[in-house]
């Protein structure tokens, strides 16, 4: 069975990897924080290719929750859990047809 990884890009988000066996990159967009104190802006980034266990999809919408925020914040230190920037937080639910 194939194991895959969902990952979102918050709105824009293009791809779902697992590993990938290339080191062509994948051109991406989100929306991403800075620093802590900062708010949503656009960003373009790029993604490692999609291998042969991956598949690319397309997500046409996706959500922010208070956790993603507080992620964003960076105030999630108690548990041990420091933020990483540019960060594009976010996530989606993929059901299948």
């Amino acid at each position: 069975m194939k194991r895959t990884i969902m990952t979102l890009v918050a709105s824009l988000a293009i791809i779902a990897t697992a590993t990938a066996q290339t080191t062509d990159r994948i051109p991406a967009k989100g929306f991403a924080m800075f620093s802590a104190k900062d708010t949503f802006h656009p960003h373009e980034f790029t993604r490692r290719a999609v291998g042969d266990n991956d598949i690319q999809i397309e997500i046409l919408y996706a959500g922010i929750c208070h956790s993603d925020l507080h992620a964003g914040w960076d105030e999630q230190q108690e548990q041990g859990l420091y933020a990483t920037y540019p960060m594009i937080p976010g996530h989606t639910t993929f059901i299948p047809k």
